[in-house]
């Protein structure tokens, strides 16, 4: 009988968590990627048109015909598996909600969108070469600070209007805590802000991005889809297996994902820190 209960507990686990990793949109920054899902396990391209010639007359028929019309350029990207995992005894088990709705079910979710969070801003940190702009151990909300962050959104918004490809969106990515300390701040409400749901804000046209990835005192202003960010579906997996010799289960649910950023677009992500230094 108790077999048979186990038996049913790991059913309704694994269909409801593969319902809900497959509805889920991800990570709040993975919005702003070009983003593609694999269909095989391996490698994902994605590729960009760097330039465009035309010519005056075909060329087939001569010994060293040229190209026109544009050089594509691409870019690889390899997903790593990641997996979040809880370990529950078989009284918790039996005991825990595992309906669509359960908040427990939900900490799968905000782990891996967290994770997605991360490998996104860890890939900007290992392509980067800034310099901090702002003043340092001030609050973002400090008048120079402030101002600066406005700049810098504009800034990068300047240079996206011009990328047909890409589009002008930017996201700007923070600490919550600073998301909450820029929200206090009288030069937030009297700036060109606009609320567009309730957790969702825009700011001198970049959407504010609340993230635990970013520590307190950087601002990752980053226009939309410089950043390629890729899944494997047949990767999504979600099941509950018993700890060899133990009483005991582990809770699991994994995604792949990877990202990556083309060269010549690094230079359109920009960084502003006020943290102190360590």
């Amino acid at each position: 009988m108790a077999n048979d209960v186990i038996a049913s507990i790991q059913k309704e686990f694994s269909l409801n968590m593969m319902t809900l990793l497959n509805e889920s949109k991800g990570a709040k920054l993975a919005d702003y990627c070009e983003r593609e899902t694999g269909i095989e396990a391996g490698d994902v391209t994605f590729y960009r048109i760097t330039s465009a010639t035309v010519q005056t007359t075909l060329n087939n028929y001569v010994d060293n015909p040229t190209n026109s019309g544009g050089d594509v350029i691409s870019l690889v990207v390899t997903p790593d598996i990641y997996y979040a995992t809880i370990v529950l005894s078989s009284k918790q088990l039996t005991k825990t909600k595992l309906d669509l709705k359960s908040r427990f079910m939900y900490t799968f979710i905000n782990a891996l969108n967290n994770a997605e969070d991360a490998n996104i801003i860890a890939t900007i940190d290992a392509n980067l070469n800034t310099t901090a702009v702002g003043v340092i151990g001030e609050a973002l909300s400090s008048t120079t600070n402030f101002n600066t962050l406005l700049k810098s959104i504009a800034r990068v918004k300047a240079k996206a209007l011009g990328n047909t490809e890409h589009g002008s969106d930017v996201a700007v990515a923070m600490a919550r805590e600073d998301w909450a300390d820029l929200f206090q701040s009288d030069k937030f409400t009297d700036a060109d802000y606009h609320r567009i749901s309730d957790a969702q804000y825009s700011l001198a046209g970049g959407m504010l991005i609340p993230c635990e990835s970013v520590p307190s005192g950087t601002t990752y202003i980053i226009p939309a889809k410089t950043i390629c960010f890729a899944t494997f579906k047949e990767d999504t997996y979600a099941e509950i297996e018993r700890l060899s010799g133990k009483d005991a289960w582990s809770v699991v649910a994994r995604k792949s994902f990877g990202s990556a950023i083309f060269d010549e677009e690094a230079v359109n992500i920009y960084v502003l820190s006020s943290a102190p230094t360590v």
